[in-house]
């Protein structure tokens, strides 16, 4: 049985941080080119991560990253978690491990801080992370990078409003392009 294993990013066991990027390479490939070919780092440290895996008998088997940053939208200023990093080893998949880790970094989120949850995902998982409690904010356009010089996510905006703040400033997101001001997590 796989065992839950929470820990904070600056002290992950460098065995599952090794593991955990090299199935990160072949899953997310254009991640590792250029200036980030011998990347060492599995959610940027900026983004304060906590990892969420399964581990059986050593082997990683499933992993999350809970990632959070203050994010200025309409005015307001959001503490804004999400969900990065999300991948279960292929001999491991259709076995409930991906929704267990999801369920559980979700419930993190809940009881943290979070004003909302944000991340972006193909839009055929569109129906794996709703059955979680996120939101597809389909009207949504996330845009990554500078203001002066933005780029579109090319996925879909999954969100959840956590905080009464967070609850209030929603209509603002509905439809209206959310500008990241960093590379998207």
């Amino acid at each position: 049985m796989a065992e839950l294993v929470v820990c904070p990013g600056e002290v992950l066991p460098a065995d599952l941080r090794r593991q955990i990027l090299a199935c990160q390479r072949i899953q997310w490939p254009s991640s590792f080119t250029g200036p980030h070919r011998q990347r060492d780092w599995i959610n940027h440290p900026h983004h304060h991560p906590t990892h969420f895996l399964l581990v059986d008998d050593g082997l990683v088997v499933s992993h999350v990253g809970v990632v959070w940053k203050v994010l200025e939208h309409a005015g307001e200023a959001y503490t804004t978690y999400g969900l990065s990093g999300v991948l279960t080893v292929p001999a491991f998949r259709r076995q409930g491990h991906g929704r267990r880790l999801v369920d559980a970094a979700t419930e993190h989120i809940r009881r943290s801080d979070a004003d909302i949850g944000l991340f972006m995902c193909p839009p055929n998982r569109r129906a794996f992370y709703a059955a979680s409690g996120w939101i597809p904010m389909e009207r949504t356009e996330l845009l990554g990078g500078p203001r002066s010089t933005p780029y579109p996510s090319q996925e879909l905006t999954m969100m959840d409003f956590f905080s009464e703040k967070g609850r209030r400033g929603r209509p603002t997101f509905e439809g209206s392009p959310i500008y990241f001001d960093d590379d998207l997590w």
